[in-house]
């Protein structure tokens, strides 16, 4: 069930899927040792209408924190565009990732935190959530190096005005 349905068509307890195409061979585009930062081919989200969308991979990155620190991991799928803000986030134990390698399985039954979350303010749009259930799912027709997450979103809470 959604934590926030507000500006949307979404009720509360509505369930959904939401997918992330990805290549596992993508190159770390960010220096540092502890967080990697990798690019994603395709991500449909849930939207403030009934049809989900296809968000630009030029905007949007994928998140891998490992840092030694003893702080928490993480994988964190961010779009961030002019007007919107999508994000979904996987929050994990200290040294649970051993680099900040792209991992091309995620153990969702050590995930300390799931969310979700989608804000539009110029149409009033905010879904927050929590994510149920991950797998991953080799894409056909495709080389082995490209798979698709697919996650199926339930989100949790009660409607907000």
């Amino acid at each position: 069930m959604f934590t926030r349905t507000t500006g949307t068509v979404h009720q509360v307890g509505d369930t959904f899927t939401s997918t992330v195409v990805f290549d596992a061979n993508a190159a770390d585009t960010d220096p540092s040792p502890d967080d990697g930062r990798y690019p994603y081919i395709s991500r449909t989200v849930p939207y403030r209408t009934s049809t989900a969308i296809i968000l630009d991979p030029v905007s949007g990155k994928i998140n891998v924190l490992a840092g030694d620190d003893g702080g928490s991991h993480g994988w964190l799928l961010r779009y961030t565009g002019a007007t919107i803000l999508f994000e979904l986030a996987l929050t994990y134990p200290p040294g649970t990732f051993p680099t900040d390698a792209l991992p091309l399985a995620l153990d969702f039954s050590q995930a300390t935190g799931t969310r979700f979350e989608a804000f539009e303010p110029a149409f009033g749009m905010d879904l927050r959530g929590t994510i149920t259930s991950l797998r991953v799912v080799p894409e056909p027709g495709t080389s082995v190096g490209i798979a698709s997450a697919a996650l199926l979103l339930r989100l949790r809470g009660r409607r907000t005005r």
